[in-house]
C-alpha cells in the first residue's frame, strides 16, 4: 500500500513539475514574441550594447551578460565542490562520532 501511494504521489509531482516547465517555457516564449522578431536570435552572440537616443532602438547584445553568468558559476563550482568533498571526507572518515552527529 505505502509504495504504490508514493509511487503515484511521485508520478503525479514528476508530471506536475514538467507541465509547469512547460508552461513557462510556453509563456516565455509569448512574451518574448517582439524582442526575437526585432533583434532575432543573433542576440545571444552579440557583443554589442548600445542603447538608442529616445525612441530610436538601440543594439542590444547578450553575450556577455551569458558569459559572466557562466563565469562566475564555474568560479562558485571550483569553490564549493572541493569544500564540500572536503567536508564530507572530514565527517565520514576522520571526525569523531560527537562531531559527525547533527
Amino acid at each position: 500500500m505505502g509504495g504504490k501511494l508514493f509511487r503515484t504521489f511521485s508520478f503525479f509531482s514528476a508530471m506536475l513539475s514538467f507541465f509547469l516547465l512547460v508552461g513557462i517555457f510556453a509563456i516565455l516564449f509569448t512574451y518574448a514574441q517582439d524582442a526575437l522578431h526585432e533583434f532575432g536570435f543573433d542576440f545571444l552572440w552579440t557583443e554589442q550594447w548600445e542603447p538608442g537616443e529616445d525612441d530610436e532602438g538601440g543594439i542590444f547584445g547578450g553575450y556577455i551578460p551569458i558569459l559572466g553568468t557562466l563565469l562566475s558559476t564555474i568560479i562558485a563550482m571550483v569553490i564549493a565542490i572541493p569544500l564540500a568533498m572536503g567536508i564530507a571526507i572530514f565527517l565520514t572518515e576522520i571526525a569523531s562520532v560527537n562531531v559527525a552527529k547533527p
